[in-house]
């Protein structure tokens, strides 16, 4: 692909077919690459209730997709969820757009400005690779069809592992949100949250922001988001116990250096094999900017190809490591090294 090359998202079909060409490297070495979004990301959401007005409770939900996207911009931005880190300018630029159809309760929301902006502030710092793949990834998570279906589907199984079978076929037996081509979707996002590191938090922001807008569109009755239509009394109960599917905990010990990789967005990640349980995952540093003498340990045992000792902090959606943090880690003794 030459450079000079402009790629054109106008809904999301496109953008899944963009983020697989930027998972397979077609972006990779461009220097003169840019993204056009025309029309999108927005999302259309309408209300059973009839009236051209935005509703306390719709407002919540709108406020919570906001508050999701801040805290997703400081996760990519800053390596840090809190809003507290972020600028008035960055604030206004990403602000949501909701526009309110005249004589009913349809309204679209609109984050096409902003997402622009954001890929001005990625592209100066990042890799092709990885800031068109976060640009994807930000659209289809919070305005994507496929990523509520996704979210309701998972939402849906755990709350059926909880009950009988006779209160699966009762309550649930109506409904069945992904099909074959929302599971390929997701196959796709699961290597991107694998192979772009530290977005698993993104993932789980875009969860409490649906799960916010769903609850809070449900007071007012039917209601359809994304295309989606549902029931209220659907949502309440698909909701009921919804709950993160991140788990975190520590793993320390000893560890083989597999692969550094100094084009990461956040400047320096680490392929690790744990040696006690035997799983691979990507790790990044907890501040690469203070970390220099941990980076030289986990160069030399890379370049020496011994085990070094330490403390790693993982997120786990599933049987899969998502996300890991290096907290610490050490030199291995003498007499361990060879």
């Amino acid at each position: 692909m030459p450079d000079g090359t402009k790629i054109i998202i106008r809904n999301e079909d496109d953008a899944w077919v963009v983020l697989e060409r930027a998972l397979d490297g077609e972006f990779d070495d461009l220097d003169d690459i840019s993204v056009e979004l025309d029309g999108w990301p927005s999302t259309d959401m309408w209300l059973g209730a009839g009236k051209a007005a935005i509703y306390p409770g719709v407002m919540r939900g709108f406020l919570a997709l906001q508050s999701g996207l801040h805290h997703s911009y400081g996760i990519i931005q800053n390596g840090d969820p809190s809003i507290l880190r972020l600028t008035n300018e960055e604030k206004r630029f990403l602000e949501i757009v909701v526009h309110v159809d005249e004589g009913s309760s349809d309204y679209k929301v609109d984050w096409q400005k902003a997402l622009h902006k954001v890929i001005e502030r990625m592209s100066e710092k990042m890799e092709p690779k990885h800031w068109i793949g976060i640009t994807c990834i930000l659209g289809v998570l919070y305005f994507g069809t496929s990523g509520y279906k996704e979210y309701l589907q998972y939402q849906m199984e755990t709350r059926k592992a909880e009950i009988s079978a006779e209160e699966q076929a009762a309550l649930f037996g109506h409904l069945q949100f992904m099909g074959a081509q929302e599971t390929e979707r997701m196959a796709l996002l699961n290597r991107a949250l694998d192979e772009i590191s530290g977005l698993s938090g993104v993932a789980d922001q875009s969860d409490e922001a649906k799960k916010q807008v769903l609850q809070s569109l449900s007071q007012y009755g039917n209601l359809s988001v994304g295309g989606i239509d549902l029931a209220p009394d659907d949502v309440n109960e698909v909701l009921k116990r919804a709950r993160s599917r991140s788990v975190e905990r520590e793993l320390t010990g000893e560890f083989l250096v597999l692969q550094v990789d100094t084009t990461a967005f956040d400047g320096f990640r680490v392929r690790l094999l744990h040696v006690e349980s035997g799983v691979e995952f990507w790790a990044r540093l907890y501040d690469a900017l203070v970390s220099e003498p941990q980076r030289h340990i986990i160069q030399d045992a890379e370049w020496g190809k011994h085990a070094l000792y330490g403390r790693v902090d993982v997120t786990q959606r599933g049987d899969k490591i998502v996300d890991a943090i290096i907290r610490e880690v050490t030199e291995p003794e003498v007499d361990d090294i060879g």
